[in-house]
């Protein structure tokens, strides 16, 4: 069963509808903000309790560098726009799903989410100069 987390999506809402953005956020990158990335986690965490599975849908799961940590959260599936679905497949080609989630791990004590971008993306420029096993292989 897909569960969706109401609370996050609104708290999304809230910021692209113009209210006052929590200092050092923004519209480019709140999606991989620490702070949200914890609340994932931790929604992440509660699903698993309960034997259900969360899904990202959207710009965030359209988003390279989040759809990387997203994974490394666990969740479960993405649902991207129609244009990006390649570039996303390619991408999670090119990945370990163990090394994602030892990044998303990082990716949680980072100060900001300009840090996590910087994470991510020196994670996935080396990984983009070898070719790997794709996430959903059992070689974690």
């Amino acid at each position: 069963m897909n569960q969706s987390a109401p609370g996050i999506t609104r708290a999304g809402d809230k910021l692209h509808q113009g209210s006052e953005a929590p200092s050092g956020w923004c519209a480019e990158d709140d999606n991989v903000h620490p702070a949200v990335l914890r609340l994932m986690q931790a929604v992440v965490d509660g699903s698993r309790r309960r034997g259900r599975h969360i899904s990202v849908c959207g710009d965030a799961a359209s988003d390279p560098f989040a759809a990387a940590i997203f994974a490394g959260l666990g969740i479960c599936s993405l649902s991207v726009r129609p244009k990006q679905v390649a570039e996303i497949k390619e991408l999670f080609r090119n990945l370990y799903f163990a090394e994602l989630k030892a990044i998303a791990s990082e990716a949680l004590i980072c100060k900001d989410a300009a840090a996590v971008r910087s994470l991510i993306g020196h994670y996935l420029d080396s990984a983009a100069t070898t070719r790997r096993d794709p996430v959903g292989t059992n070689r974690s």
